[in-house]
This record gives structure tokens, sequence and C-alpha cells, in this order.
């Protein structure tokens, strides 16, 4: 038994690949573009060992990070090339975000981009994949609000955003391998660009559609309606929504309420009938009021009519959704799925044809409301007087 110990301890002592960590260069960012003459560019921003951390820090002598750009037909042989200027191996498991440009999103099949950080064993399934406006290597050069690397900072904006505002949405490696894959192939990857008021920001205003396995950008959707797509996709976690007040004769704006949406379930029901397929899509929505302008919500009659506003504004924005998914021929909130589970021979049949049935299709849209409380100024407005 000591005999046998000790050869374990001999053998499994050390690294298993034999590199130590001078040998390696952590990527924290990424970014993919196209060159004029149809190679990858490969941007990596690197983690820089004794670096500042401060996130004013330019990308320069004493920032935390270094930016390395790489040219090569594949996105593996760019990762390769990257050591000839680093003098380091790329590791990828510290991978925050990849960053991919809509040039090259609109017009190449982005699952080539991603196969080598699926196929390889470092890059972890919960990296963000994003699409930028304008070349991707130019969102690394950001210097970040408050966290120590661009990459980080996107990141969580797609993180506290879905949670927040319902105006994004966290699409990770793993969920674009799962789409890609599956009966109805069509998905959302959140769309950066940049504003600029007082310095240069990268944030998030849309969302770009994917149409796999073709695999290129095919629409836009934008933040403002993002929210009501993660409803009919029941992936929407929190947010809000502002309902506006019967404009005055004395003013020169609109006074808006705002509900606070905590919880939302959202089921779909297709059927057939005929030869036509009808989406009945159901909606449970629970929340609490936000802020109060022109309404009150102390009696039942009062909440009654709250709710009924919530509940027309909701029917009327899912309605314009749907539309719009209808138009674009793009079924994200899978409805392809639940035919491919529930109804497995009419999915064969209508399968290669599916884009067309989808957008053919007829839905009604019904919506309950239910509101848990209206905060400590007992429903009324803050400028209206006790009585």
């Amino acid at each position: 038994m000591a005999l046998w110990l000790s050869i374990c301890a001999f053998t499994l002592s050390a690294c298993w690949n034999q590199l130590e960590l001078t040998d390696w260069g952590f990527v924290q960012a990424a970014a993919i573009d196209q060159t004029e003459g149809g190679q990858i560019r490969l941007t990596s921003q690197i983690y820089k060992p004794g670096g500042s951390s401060t996130p004013s820090m330019e990308t320069t002598k004493g920032a935390s990070f270094v930016d390395i750009i790489s040219e090569n037909p594949t996105v593996f042989g760019a990762s390769r090339d990257a050591t000839n200027d680093l003098g380091r191996k790329l590791q990828w498991s510290h991978m925050r975000v990849l960053l991919i440009s809509e040039e090259i999103a609109a017009h190449r099949n982005i699952g080539e981009l991603l196969d080598f950080f699926t196929r390889s064993h470092e890059p972890r399934g919960t990296t963000a994949i994003m699409i930028t406006h304008g070349p991707a290597s130019s969102y690394l050069s950001i210097k970040p609000l408050i966290e120590s690397t661009i990459g980080q900072q996107l990141k969580s904006i797609e993180q506290l955003a879905h949670d927040q505002s319902g105006k994004t949405m966290e699409v990770t490696l793993t969920d674009l391998s799962i789409v890609a894959h599956g009966p109805s192939s069509t998905t959302v990857i959140p769309y950066v660009n940049k504003t600029k008021d007082t310095q240069e920001i990268a944030t998030v205003t849309g969302m770009a559609i994917i149409n796999f396995p073709k695999g290129t950008m095919s629409g836009f959707i934008s933040s403002n309606k993002t929210p009501f797509l993660l409803m009919l996709m029941n992936k929407y976690k929190g947010g809000f929504l502002n309902l506006p007040c019967k404009k005055s004769k004395e003013d020169d704006f609109i006074s808006n309420d705002s509900f606070q949406i905590s919880k939302l379930h959202t089921q779909i029901k297709p059927s057939v009938r005929g030869q036509e397929l009808f989406l009945n899509i159901i909606l449970d929505v629970e929340g609490n009021v936000g802020e109060l302008s022109c309404s009150q919500t102390l009696t039942e009659k009062d909440i009654n009519r709250f709710t009924t506003r919530v509940e027309q504004l909701l029917n009327k924005q899912l309605s314009d959704m749907m539309i719009l998914l209808q138009k674009e021929k793009a079924d994200i909130i899978g409805i392809g799925n639940l035919l491919h589970r529930w109804h497995r021979d009419l999915w064969k049949k209508w399968e290669p044809d599916w884009q067309q049935h989808f957008a053919d299709s007829t839905f009604s849209i019904e919506t309950h409301v239910h509101l848990l409380n209206s905060g400590v100024n007992a429903g009324k407005p803050f400028s209206t007087s006790q009585k």
C-alpha cells in the first residue's frame, strides 16, 4: 500500500500539461472581425500581471490588460498566431465575453466562428456572446465605468439588464450551441452599440436575430421592444411598464404611471384548425405600483382600473411583437419546439416550410394582471392632498 501511494504521489504531483503560469496568457475578452481579404481578425484582451486594475487606466503601460491582434483564415490559427506577439499560449477559461462584428455576422455563419470555442475544453459555456455595431475590436479599447475590464463590464450589463429591465437577455456559448442543434433554430443575441456623452460607453441597444443553420444575422429588435419578446419567450425576469396618462391642456408633456413586474409566466398553446396553426398565448403577471402620477389604487375599483390599463398595454405591445416576428419569419419564441414535442407527425410535415407556416399562423393574447401592493404612499400620487 505504501509503495502504491508513493508511485501515485510521484506521477500525479506535476501539472498535467507541463505548463506553468508564466506560459499562459489569460484571455479576459475577445473580438472577431473580418479583414478586407476575408480572413479572421482576432483581438484578444490578455490579463497583464502586475498591471493596475483601476478602471480609468488606458490600455497602455500600467494597465491591467493588453490587446493582441492576430489574423488567420481560422479562429484556431489566429489564436495560435497570437503567441508570435505575446510569447505566451492563450488560455480561454477566464474569458467573460466574445464580441462578433455585425459585418461578419451578416455575411458569415457564426457557427463557424464559434466552433473553436465549443470544441476546445478551455472556454466556459457561460461566456457571453454579443454582436457589435461597427468593428468588434474597437469595443475592447473602451474604458469600463466601474469594472476593471470592458469584458466584465459588458457581462455585468447583460446580467443585470436582463434581471432589472428586461431590455436584453443573457445569451451564452452553451445557449447558442443548444439552439443551433434544435428543431426551431432561430434565436437572438445581444446587440452592442456605442454612445458618447461625457465619455464613450458601450451599451446594449437591442437584439440581433440569428437564423441557424445559415447562422447569419437577419434582423434587429430594439431594446424598447425586447421586454415583450422575452415575455413571449417566457424568459422575462423582471422590469417595468410605463402607463401613459391623458395629456392635459395645461401641460406640454405626457405624465406616466409605472408598474413594476415582479413575476410573469407565459403559456403558449398551439392548435391546428384544418391546415391553419392557431396560437393561444396566456400571461399571468404579478407586480407592484412603481410610480403614480395620474391614478390612485385606494379602492377595488381603482385597482381594477389600474390593472386593466396594464393589461391593455401588454396586449397591444405583445400583439405588435408577434406581428414583427411573423414579418421577419423568425420563430424566436419556440413554437416549432412545441410542435416537435407534442405534434411530431405534423412537425415532420411542416418542418421544410416552417418559417412560412409560422408567418401565416393566427394568434390570440390573454393577460391576467395582479397588483400585489402600492408601496408606502398608500395608493395615492405624491402630490395628492390628504383628506
